[in-house]
């Protein structure tokens, strides 16, 4: 039992290409995706190897996309701060040029100060318990081959359930489990290797601990389960090679997610690690989704065909049909000889006759130097009626009321010496001699010769400014006076 657990130890033996930049791979197994475990022990040990002093007591980690098993996992480790006391390490694990894990963690050193914990709950000796090969080997008999090879193969970490639930035929009981754990051999003295291996094994059983309620088996294709965040606490040193009871509940589950806790305690009673993890618990082809994922690396679905079209995650958006009057940017691009989507934009379809497109015409250089720039025409993309040309509006002009009353608030506003600047303030000055005098000299039609014509009377309008460039303006409230006192 001790070559699993070599190959453990040197799973979480990161090969270091760069400052603060290692490289990991996966074990050859038939998995669809990489364990969850084994991201969050090697993220962890990324971390450990740029600290100089400390030991990690709580990480924080986030489970971005599923990871690919046959490619590598880079570990590219951030220096978020190195205290006085703690340090502080960031994470993140990149496949394909993607982050598909996200850890942050952080390290002190040993301290002193005030002791206490929460009572080990009750549990019988792991010595008394069968192990998990004599508990499986019983329920294999009807299982397909590949499940039987996977089910007995050679673990590195060793579990013995207090009470045994079958994998493939559970029944509903509350959301609580005990279970010991240890490695099945024996680990170096380096506290970080132990508490790697403990990050590794956390991961094992905690979110079967929500589906307890729910009777969900290991197998059932109904349902998609996967890790989404994951947390741990370590609270005092342990080893990871000697049983600890790992003491699982799950308070809530809704909305497709279920929310777990575990503690772990030594043999003597003394809690070592916390743990606190949200995983994914979505039942295929009942809740529909508003939108597809994104990404080349989409979520395990269940059985084809077991959810209709647009139910369910994972499903792909139906595609449009190109019509003849809405062809596709592919089409355009084809149909114009560009195939290149960033020149796509920058290049005009030919006329429909077929001849060939002539070029702007040149246009000569300005006294200035500067060539004036051709208008830019827009031509209709092939298979669109051509634009209408848009209609440009007169300008707004305003009616003669309002001109006048725009004068008349000018004339209010202008002193005595505004004249030489104002043309038609001196003229309206001098409007009452020089119509008397135009209207005398024109005159053809004998009249009195203190009689005035009524369209020879100045008006009230000409009486006022008279008035203002005469003796200033008047002094009187605005509430009194006529409607053309009153300023704007």
């Amino acid at each position: 039992m001790q070559r699993p657990l070599d190959d453990l130890i040197a799973l979480l033996d990161l090969e270091e290409l760069e400052v603060n930049l290692f490289r990991g791979r996966s074990p050859h197994e038939n998995r669809q995706r990489v364990f969850g475990g084994q991201v969050a022990g090697q993220a962890l040990v990324a971390a450990g190897r740029t600290v100089e002093r400390g030991i990690v007591h709580s990480l924080h980690a986030y489970f971005l996309r599923p990871g690919d098993p046959a490619t590598p996992i880079l570990y590219q480790v951030d220096r978020i701060r190195d205290g006085h006391t703690f340090t502080t390490r960031r994470v993140v694990a990149i496949q394909h040029g993607r982050a598909i894990f996200h850890l942050s963690a952080s390290f002190q050193p040993a301290e002193p100060g005030p002791d206490h914990q929460i009572p080990m709950p009750s549990a019988p000796d792991p010595e008394s318990l069968p192990s998990w090969e004599e508990r499986i080997a019983p329920l294999l008999d009807d299982v397909p081959e590949d499940v039987r090879r996977w089910m007995t193969r050679d673990r590195p970490v060793e579990t013995r359930p207090v009470d045994f639930v079958d994998p493939f035929h559970p029944h509903a009981r509350p959301p609580r489990q005990l279970v010991w754990i240890r490695t099945s051999g024996r680990l170096p003295d380096s506290l970080l290797l132990h508490q790697c291996v403990v990050a590794y094994a956390s991961d094992m059983t905690l979110l079967d601990t929500a589906t307890l309620p729910h009777a969900i088996a290991w197998n059932d294709r109904r349902f998609m389960m996967a890790s989404l965040d994951h947390a741990m606490w370590f609270h005092r040193p342990f080893r990871a090679d000697e049983w600890l009871l790992y003491a699982q509940e799950s308070p809530s589950a809704h909305g497709a997610r279920g929310f777990t806790m575990g503690h772990l305690f030594t043999r003597n009673g003394n809690l070592v690690v916390s743990v606190a993890q949200e995983g994914l618990i979505r039942p295929l082809g009942e809740a529909p989704r508003s939108h597809p994922p994104h990404g080349r690396h989409r979520e395990r679905r269940g059985a084809r065909g077991a959810h209709p079209a647009g139910a369910g995650h994972g499903h792909q958006r139906q595609r449009r049909r190109p019509t003849a009057l809405a062809p596709t940017a592919r089409a355009l691009r084809r149909a114009r000889g560009n195939p290149h989507p960033a020149r796509a934009s920058r290049v005009r379809p030919r006329p429909p006759d077929g001849r060939a497109r002539s070029g702007p015409a040149k246009v000569p250089a300005d006294g200035c130097g500067l060539r004036a720039q051709p208008r830019r025409v827009r031509h209709a993309p092939v298979g669109h009626p051509p634009r209408q040309p848009r209609r440009r509006r007169a300008p707004a002009v305003p009616p003669p009321a309002e001109r006048r009353r725009a004068h008349d608030r000018c004339a209010r506003r202008a002193g005595a010496g505004d004249g030489a600047r104002h043309p038609r303030r001196r003229q309206a000055r001098n409007a009452g001699s020089t119509r008397s005098a135009n209207s005398r000299a024109g005159s053809r039609v004998s009249r009195p010769k203190n009689s005035i014509t009524k369209s020879e009377q100045p008006s009230a309008r000409w009486r006022l400014i008279r008035s203002i460039t005469r003796s200033g303006p008047p002094q009187m409230p605005c509430s009194s006076s006529p409607a053309p006192m009153c300023p704007p």
